[in-house]
């Protein structure tokens, strides 16, 4: 085998890497934003109910402290 064709095989290794990595890089950020995304949208959609039971419980718990004191 003649030095070209080694040092070409050489790049085209090198080249082929280098895709795989930045593809990997890309595999990892693609499996991450929808993650992301649908714990926005889960915020957002139950936003409100969670606070009404929040405020439920807080009134409550302020209502019945002296039964809860005693």
């Amino acid at each position: 085998m003649s030095p070209k064709l080694i040092l070409s095989m050489a790049q085209r290794m090198l080249e082929m890497a280098f895709i795989l990595a930045a593809a990997q890089i890309q595999e990892m950020t693609l499996s991450y934003i929808p993650k992301l995304i649908a714990s926005y949208v889960t915020i957002f959609v139950f936003c409100a109910w969670m606070l009404n039971k929040l405020l439920d419980f807080t009134k409550e718990l302020i209502i019945n402290i002296s039964v809860w004191l005693k």
